[in-house]
């Protein structure tokens, strides 16, 4: 009788020795995976101290006037940030327009203001949500009716999001999620899309607020960081692809 023919079974080799002229699925192993290496931050230098080229003293005591007269729309300015920003103008001689949704924050804002500049500072309070593109278009056409002109827009408005510890499969998708990026990317988006002509007038400047997350691995941040690293990346294109001497700027805090 005739013998059967025999088939000898080579142990396929790990991944990581099959030759590249091979494609790897033509291949099977069974192997077990190491547990992943815990994510590392990217290497951020944080700087606190306020050194003398950039102290706003100057602008303040008098020295320097640079100020005197611009025209700077804050938005999200009626409060944190925003608010600390448009006092920092006001005081430098700068006429501040602010930006919130609610009126009653603006008011407050206002006196804050008004109070540290000694009643001297012109503020102008506008109630709108950067989110919706129509109340943006207004905004800004009051501002050059009333002014004739925009110098400088600092774009502070924005959301985390709620808890950062609220794990990710856990969030609502629309009305949690989402919502963050509408606010923290359209938002800018919105704002610089209709102030960009008036900016291209006077060689203005635009900012907007990324932040230190983007760099950093935080549990539950996946919203707020993702959205300021596409906040980034536009302020990126938009800063060269602009056919005039303006200003884009994307600042970490």
């Amino acid at each position: 009788m005739s013998k059967l023919p025999t088939t000898t079974y080579k142990r396929a080799k790990p991944v990581g020795q099959i030759p590249h002229h091979l494609p790897q699925s033509h291949t099977h192993t069974h192997t077990t995976m190491a547990a992943p290496a815990p994510p590392k931050n990217l290497p951020v230098t944080v700087r606190n101290d306020v050194y003398d080229a950039i102290s706003p003293e100057q602008y303040f005591n008098g020295t320097s006037t640079a100020f005197h007269g611009k025209v700077v729309i804050v938005a999200g300015g009626s409060k944190s940030i925003g608010l600390s920003i448009a006092k920092f103008y006001a005081r430098a001689g700068a006429i501040v327009v602010i930006v919130a949704r609610s009126e009653g924050t603006l008011a407050d804002a206002k006196k804050q203001i008004l109070a540290e500049t000694s009643g001297k500072a012109e503020v102008l309070t506008l109630s709108a949500d950067v989110v919706e593109t129509k109340a943006v278009e207004e905004l800004v056409g009051k501002v050059v009716d009333k002014y004739g002109k925009i110098d400088i827009v600092v774009q502070s408005s924005g959301i985390t999001g709620g808890p950062w510890k609220k794990p990710f499969v856990e969030r609502d998708p629309y009305e949690d999620w989402w919502k963050v990026f509408e606010v923290n990317v359209r938002g800018t988006y919105n704002m610089a899309h209709y102030v960009y002509p008036h900016l291209s007038k006077t060689n203005g400047t635009f900012a907007a607020f990324s932040t230190i997350s983007v760099q950093r691995n935080l549990p539950g941040a996946s919203a707020y960081a993702s959205s300021k690293v596409a906040l980034g990346r536009f302020i990126e294109f938009a800063a060269i692809g602009k056919s005039h001497p303006l200003r884009l700027l994307s600042m970490y805090i």
